[in-house]
């Protein structure tokens, strides 16, 4: 485990080295940063690419000076020793898609408590053809839970950039980002209501129609 001087010396290097570098080489258009609060709130995008979470952070981290905490696959961030001291460093939340644990969900809550952001890929695991998969309804129970609002951020571009098929990313593939006006999700919604709600999230912010519509505005 990444001492607390050590993960603040990794996110110092970090920030002066790699960040400006994914953003010169990748980060492209950016619509929506004010809908970005200085409070807690759940960053929910679609997931095709490792590029997803690195442009997703580095936009917050570099514009809006907000480090964002990811849900991260616990089998990467347990066997790949760099992959765990970054996840350390920034505090990601270490996530077991198929039994979801207990501790995962508290340091979750604690996150948000903390007045942090927190981002999660609903879809669980990148697309291998880069088309939309299903999006599973758990950061809208954590939001409702928590009493923090959702906000949709559409990526395009980072299938291009960085396809799972490849090993290294392509240089200066572009990558747009889209952040939406941040939803509200009541609390106490049943188990039907989080599933409808999910459904008119997806077909509003990630489907091929939002994303004609968003071009069409000029994101």
């Amino acid at each position: 485990m990444a001492s607390t001087h050590g993960k603040q010396l990794t996110r110092t290097l970090l920030k002066a080295t790699v960040a400006p570098l994914i953003e010169h080489l990748w980060v492209g258009k950016v619509a929506g940063l004010e809908h970005i609060p200085s409070g807690p709130a759940i960053l929910v995008a679609n997931h095709c690419s490792y590029m997803d979470f690195l442009v997703l952070g580095v936009v917050c981290e570099m514009l809006v000076r907000r480090p964002v905490h990811f849900w991260a696959n616990h089998r990467i961030t347990r066997l790949h020793p760099l992959f765990r001291h970054l996840a350390a460093v920034c505090e990601a939340v270490p996530v077991d898609r198929q039994t979801f644990s207990g501790e995962s969900w508290r340091k979750s809550l604690q996150l948000l408590d903390q007045g942090r952001l927190l981002g999660i890929f609903p879809e669980g695991t990148r697309s291998r053809s880069g088309k939309l998969q299903t999006f599973r309804p758990g950061y809208l129970k954590l939001a409702t839970t928590a009493g923090v609002p959702v906000i949709p951020v559409r990526l395009e571009g980072a299938y291009a950039a960085w396809p799972p098929q490849r090993r290294w990313p392509r240089l200066g593939r572009k990558c747009a980002l889209t952040i939406h006006p941040p939803v509200a999700v009541p609390q106490d919604l049943s188990r039907q209501e989080l599933e409808e709600r999910n459904r008119m999230i997806v077909e509003e912010f990630f489907s091929h129609e939002a994303a004609k519509s968003a071009k069409i505005k000029g994101y």
